[in-house]
């Protein structure tokens, strides 16, 4: 007689319940992958943002200080020029058209005194420009 039939031997046979459990798992799975990608980008947008916002800052800044310094503004056909200073000498140019050697003229206004080399750039420029300067001061 055979003795298997009494007895429950372990199959390799898998139950519904058992697929259905083994389903869940690996889909639980994947969401978790999901959410982990989707915090990443979360995470690198708002680095980003925040290097926008930090840059923003420091441009706005750097504008104030800037734009709050005396100038010299030159304008003519040939060319534009705009001189930023302080109380010793030139600290800054933007130009258009017109070549600057900021060294140099830093060296000569260091030398005359500021107001001198104002007054000598202003009569340069209207000399050998159609245009003229205005002085904007700030207090």
């Amino acid at each position: 007689m055979d003795n298997s039939e009494n007895y429950n031997l372990p199959t390799e046979q898998v139950t519904n319940n058992e697929q259905q459990a083994n389903a869940s798992v690996s889909s639980n799975n994947q969401p978790v992958e999901k959410k982990s990608k989707k915090t990443l980008f979360i995470l690198i947008g708002a680095l980003v943002i925040g290097i926008i916002i930090f840059d923003v800052i420091v441009f706005s800044i750097i504008s104030i200080f800037v734009n709050s310094s005396d100038k010299l503004v030159c304008k003519s056909d040939q060319g534009n020029i705009t001189l930023s200073y302080n109380e010793k000498t030139v600290t800054g140019y933007t130009a258009s058209g017109i070549t600057y050697k900021l060294e140099e003229q830093q060296k000569i206004a260091e030398q005359i005194g500021i107001d001198s080399y104002l007054e000598e750039f202003e009569k340069w420029f209207t000399t050998n420009t159609t245009g003229s300067c205005s002085n904007i001061k700030h207090d």
